[in-house]
Formats: structure tokens, C-alpha cells, sequence
């Protein structure tokens, strides 16, 4: 309960009335954050303990407490979700694309793809494999430990490696890139793989746990101390001098980790990937009291006793971030290949790849009531009417490639908006600031955008659009907005418009209207702008690369256009990103990006809606609790007026608050509705 009104506490929606009420954007409302596609974050119900984790590049697998799986992370060609219905899953494998879930029947489950000569296949499980008490995943190799002993090996290495014949007494298994492990009962191990891997240290006995690396690999003695051997350009190989009373271990992929008798956690190796640091070999102070930690490529995560889980490193696809990161968020933006979350507390958090220090949030980042997405960069708007930026603005301009600018003295924004490589900044009095890249005329605002009270920008030097004060709407450059006829049309259908927006890529935009359907226009090769039949009660719509999004009065994500995108080997490689989960509900908020998507979600939400001369808000409550609305001339909210009779107590059911004077003195504004002491 006390998450839920959380939720419906300080929830802002923007309305911007014009005689008519010819134009309203709903803001942000609280709730967490989700995403599908190549970049994967699904939703992590609150109370929900984690069990057991384990990490395989750059995605991760979770246990939760009710034998269900779930995960985070590197999604490229689906190879992260678990299967819907999943569960009784004791333990979880995965290296490379693939992986594995042992049930508590004994049998195994698997997905993704594996590796051969022929290229990838999907992973399969060899039909009859029962009585398995341990698994292990490799890059090549897939391992099964069954309770006589004995090991299952399925798919192999391209160089002809096998297990030993006659292989028996096996307590555990373990998996490398290029390498296989067999811990027997007497505590000596067994090796089979790429022989710079698996050169094992002399006179290795005593053994009880294993744990490999890329290239290298963990064991822990029954002493409690550890011993190391395989590549060691990074060191993952170099175990820290004294390291005594070790407990558990793991391996990431160029680092090594070890959780001691008290809690604490010991990492060393690899601090960088690819000459970018990222410190995943740096426990953070805050880590303690640890129960089970995984390592990835560049990250590691740690499971503390009260359940919080740590995470540090890249977060390149999501995979360093924790669920608490993505929780009481109110506005989502999504990049080229990143995405910013805005927090509650005025605090932004970013994940995705860092070509241009597009996630690397500034620490004067406080404070922030609004932000967007270019393509490598970022705008955040402050309480005081100031920006911010970061990343770079025009990538592939060699005469522009230099980290975001911001205009001089721009002040007294009320809303921002990103193309690919230009910005738009709306001030108090209505004038449109635009800068950036203008070889097509995008940062040429039209003299006739004055009073413009609504923005939107597209991406690659394409078109803006703006909504005045008088209920009309513009676009520009000409050359951008798509068909002309059809952009005719949609001008002659602008009346009663809730939302609006321009797509990331092409030329393209979507108008929602205050009765539930969308009007689009533009770039259609992916289909992006052919709305699905039969949609209807729809809130708010986006528009990323070459796919769309809609968002439903009910909470429910529709999605269509493009599901695939380039990932360095496959030109159309599946990315998922018009796969909407199954389980998704209750969604507040929509943002769309290259090859992902993203979603809020929430319990609950504020609504608004025209009628006549009124404008109304509805809104959810508990019981005996009071709200009180409030509204204010700014986004940045320096003054609140509380509206007269919206001082009321819940009923436990949605609740109306309806505001007469806003429409009738032609006035912009923003509302909050709050609980009151």
C-alpha cells in the first residue's frame, strides 16, 4: 500500500489549454522502469526475493524465491528472456547466447543459440537427459552432472575436445569459453578444452568449488584459499596475497571474485574492456554483508542477506544496473543505443553503450524536472528553468565533432526536445530556441513559431513540430515532413490532440488524439506508421527508428514496425524490440529507441480529459487519505496555486477534480495532485 501511494503522491501531468483545449501532453507519473528488445529489464515485483544469481557477459539470470527466473541484460537475437512458464528451477548456466535451467525434477531446460561450425542453432537439450543435480554452460560446450557421477556432454568444441572417457565421481561441473571442468569427489579436477586454459596448477588437491572465466579459471580449497590458473593478460590469474577464509567464488570474464567467511567480497583482474575503465574489479564500499555475487564482461553484481542486490561496471546493455535503480522513476527517454531514466528525486540514471560519454550523467545532474534523448546525446531541463547536456551532439560531422554545446543564457525553458543531432528549447514566452546540426534547416525556426506552447524534434537533421498557443500546428523544414499531402491531412485532423511526436529516424510523426486515435504520417518502409487496426482508447504514442509504440488507456503497450536491427554480424539480426512482454500491465509511460524499447510502470496514474469548457483530472486514492490539486504556470513549478474544491478525501476508487478557469483564461498549465497531511 504504501507503494502505491507513492505512486499517486506528487504526480505532475502538463496540460496546455487554448480557448478550446485544441492541445494536451500528459508528464510523467511514477513507477519502474522495463525494457525489451535488445536491451532487456523486466519488471521486478517488489517484495520478490532474489535467491541466487549468475552472470554471463552482458546479461544476467536471477532465482527468485518462488522458483521462477528472470533476468537483465544483452537480449541480441532473444537470447536472454527465459521461456514464459518457466519454473520449480533449483539453478541457472549461461555463457555466450545460451542457456540453461535445471528443474527440481532433475531435468533440464534450455534456450537461446549455440555456436558451431555451421553458425548458431538454437540450443537444444538432449531428449531422456534426467536425474541432473548440477549444470554448466560454455561458450561451445554445455555440460550435465547427473546424480550417479557421471556427465552429460552435449554440443562441442570446434577443436575436437571431449571429456575424458570413463569420466565418474563428478560433484560439479564448470564451463569456459574454450575450456570444461570436472571436480571429482576426491577434490582433484579434470580438464578437457583449449590447452592454454586448462593447464592445471601441479599438485591441485583439496578442491570443493569451481569457477571459470573466459580464459581462465577459479577453484577454492576446502582451506578456505584459492588457486588460479589460465590467461592472465589482465590478471583474473593473480590472487590477491593472504586471501584466507574464502567461502564462495565466481569468475567474470577477465576478473576473478571471492566472497570470505564475513561477508566481504574480494575482486581482482580486469578494471577495463576495450581501454574504457570500468572498474568491475573494484568492490564498492557500500557492497557488504554479501551471500552470492556473479561477474560478467565488464560488471559484477553481488547479492547482499537483506536481499538489495549491487551491481557496477558497464552498463552498456542494462546489465550493471539493479532493480532499485529503475524504481520510482517518472520519465523515460531512449537514445540511438542508450536510455536515461528520471528519478523522483530529481537524480538521472543511464545505461547503454558510452560511445560519446552519452551515460556518463554529469554530477550537476540534480534537480532535474525533464529529459531527452538525441541520438548521442542528452538535455535535462532544471527546476530553474536552466539546461544541461551531454554526449555529442553531431558524431558524424567532422566539422562538428565535439561534445554538446548549450546556447548562451538560455533561460526560463519550459520544455525541451532532441533530434538525432540538433535540440529544441522552449522558453516562458513561447519562443522557440533551436541549435545543432542545420544542413537541412531543422535549427531554421520558422518567425511565424511564436506562442508555441508544445514541441517535438526528429532525428538526422530532420523535421520539428510545435503546437502555438492558438491551437495550430507547424513543422519544418518542409523538405522533412514526409509526404506533403499527408501532412495536409493530418493539419486538417488537428483538433482535440493529446500528445504528440516525431519519429528518431526518416520522416515520420504521430498526433494522438483526446479520443483515443492516432493520426501518423510519414516513413512507412518498416511499417512504423500503418497503425494496427482496431486501436483505440490510446493515451500516448512514440516513435523511434523504425518501429512505434502506443500506450492504452488500460495500461497495455501495443507495438509495430521493425523487430530486427544490425548487431555487428546480421544486418536483421531479431532484436525483439515490437515483442511487448506478455506480463506487461499497468504501464504509465512509453519511450522508444533504435532497437529497444522502454516502459514505465506503475499501479496507478493520474488522467486528464476535456468536456466542453471543463477540463477534468482522475485520479486513483485510498480510504480516509487526502489530496489536494495544485497547479502552476512552469514545468519547473516555482509557484503552486491550489485549485478551489480539490481539497478531498479518498474514497479508495478513482477520484475527479475538474478545473473551469484554466480553459476559460486561455492559460497554460501544469497540475500535481498530492497527498496532504
Amino acid at each position: 500500500m504504501e507503494q502505491l501511494m507513492r505512486y499517486a503522491s506528487w504526480t505532475l501531468i502538463l496540460i496546455l489549454l487554448n480557448g478550446f483545449g485544441s492541445f494536451a501532453q500528459a508528464g510523467p507519473r511514477s513507477g519502474q522502469v522495463v525494457s525489451w528488445g535488445n536491451i532487456w529489464i523486466p519488471y521486478f515485483e517488489t517484495g520478490r526475493a532474489i535467491t541466487n544469481i549468475v552472470s554471463s557477459g552482458q546479461r544476467n539470470l536471477a532465482i527468485l524465491d518462488d522458483g521462477t527466473v528472470t533476468g537483465w541484460g544483452d537480449n541480441t537475437d532473444l537470447c536472454g528472456i527465459p521461456p514464459a512458464g518457466l519454473s520449480n528451477i533449483v539453478a541457472v548456466s549461461a555463457r555466450g547466447m545460451a542457456s540453461l535451467a535445471l528443474r527440481v525434477d532433475g531435468t533440464v531446460f534450455g534456450w537461446g543459440r549455440c555456436p558451431t561450425n555451421q553458425g548458431t542453432v538454437p540450443m537444444k537439450v538432449p531428449s531422456g537427459l534426467t536425474n541432473v543435480t548440477a549444470i554448466a554452460q560454455g561458450y561451445y560446450v554445455s555440460l550435465a552432472l547427473k546424480t550417479d557421477g557421471t556427465v552429460t556432454e552435449w554440443w562441442s568444441f570446434p577443436w575436437g575436445y571431449v571429456a575424458p572417457p570413463g569420466l565418474s565421481n563428478v560433484i560439479s561441473v564448470a564451463a569456459g569459453d574454450v575450456s570444461a571442468f570436472a571436480l571429482r569427489s576426491d577434490g582433484t579436477v579434470v580438464a578437457w578444452g583449449d590447452p592454454g586454459s586448462t593447464a592445471l596448477p601441479p599438485g591441485l588437491s583439496n578442491v570443493v568449488a569451481l569457477a571459470a572465466g573466459a580464459y581462465h579459471t577459479v577453484a577454492l580449497r576446502s582451506d578456505g584459499t584459492v588457486a588460479t590458473w589460465g590467461w592472465n593478460p589482465f590478471g583474473p590469474t593473480n590472487v590477491p596475497a593472504g586471501l584466507s577464509n574464502v567461502v564462495k567464488i565466481a569468475a567474470g570474464t577477465y576478473h576473478s571474485l571471492a566472497l570470505k567467511r564475513d561477508g566481504t567480497l574480494v575482486a581482482w583482474g580486469a578494471n577495463t574492456y576495450s581501454g574504457i575503465a570500468y572498474n568491475q574489479a573494484t568492490v564498492p564500499p557500500v557492497v557488504r554483508d554479501v551471500v552470492a555475487m556473479a561477474g560478467g564482461t565488464a560488471y559484477s553484481i553481488a547479492l547482499a542477506r537483506d536481499g538489495r542486490l549491487f551491481a557496477w561496471g558497464s552498463k552498456y546493455y542494462g546489465e550493471g544496473l539493479t532493480p532499485n535503480d529503475l524504481r520510482d522513476v517518472v520519465s523515460i527517454a531512449g537514445g540511438d543505443e542508450h536510455a536515461l531514466a528520471l528519478k523522483r528525486d530529481g537524480n538521472v540514471v543511464a545505461w547503454g553503450p558510452d560511445f560519446y560519454n552519452e551515460t556518463a550523467i554529469p554530477p550537476n545532474a540534480t534537480g532535474i524536472v525533464s529529459i531527452v534523448t538525441g541520438g548521442y546525446h542528452n538535455l535535462a531541463l532544471k527546476k530553474d528553468g536552466t539546461l544541461l547536456g551531454w554526449g555529442r551532439m553531431s558524431p558524424f560531422n567532422a566539422a562538428l565533432t565535439t561534445d554538446i554545446s548549450l546556447v548562451a543564457g538560455l533561460s526560463n525553458v519550459t520544455a525541451i526536445a532532441a533530434g538525432f543531432d540538433h535540440a529544441l528549447a522552449l522558453r516562458a514566452d513561447g519562443n522557440i530556441i533551436a541549435w545543432g546540426e542545420g544542413n537541412n534547416g531543422a535549427t531554421d525556426v520558422p518567425l511565424d513559431a511564436t506562442n508555441a506552447v508544445a514541441i517535438s524534434a526528429g532525428n538526422h537533421s530532420s523535421g520539428n513540430l510545435a503546437v502555438l498557443r492558438d491551437g495550430s500546428l507547424i513543422g519544418w523544414p518542409s523538405s522533412s515532413l514526409g509526404d506533403s499531402n499527408a501532412f495536409a491531412n493530418v493539419l486538417a485532423s488537428f483538433t482535440n490532440v493529446f500528445g504528440l511526436a516525431y519519429g528518431s529516424e526518416g520522416d515520420k510523426g504521430m498526433l494522438v488524439r483526446t479520443d483515443g486515435a492516432i493520426l501518423a504520417w510519414g516513413d512507412n518502409y518498416w511499417g512504423q506508421v500503418t497503425i494496427p487496426p482496431g486501436l483505440t482508447n490510446i493515451v500516448s504514442a512514440v516513435v523511434g527508428a523504425s518501429h512505434s509504440l502506443a500506450l492504452g488507456r488500460d495500461g497495455r503497450v501495443t507495438a509495430w514496425g521493425r523487430n530486427s536491427g544490425n548487431d555487428g554480424n546480421d544486418a536483421n539480426a531479431t532484436m525483439g524490440q515490437t515483442n511487448v512482454p506478455i506480463w506487461l500491465r499497468h504501464a504509465i509511460g512509453i519511450a522508444a529507441a533504435s532497437r529497444f524499447s522502454l516502459a514505465l510502470i506503475g499501479e496507478c496514474g493520474i488522467s486528464g480529459r476535456i468536456e466542453g469548457s471543463d477540463f477534468v483530472l482522475r485520479f486513483p486514492t485510498f480510504a480516509g487519505q487526502r489530496y489536494v490539486t495544485e497547479f502552476s504556470s512552469t514545468a519547473s513549478g516555482g509557484i503552486w496555486f491550489q485549485l478551489t474544491n480539490s481539497d478531498v478525501v479518498g474514497s479508495g476508487g478513482e477520484m475527479e477534480v475538474i478545473d473551469s478557469a484554466g480553459i476559460l483564461n486561455n492559460a497554460s498549465r501544469f497540475y500535481r495532485v498530492r497527498e496532504k497531511d
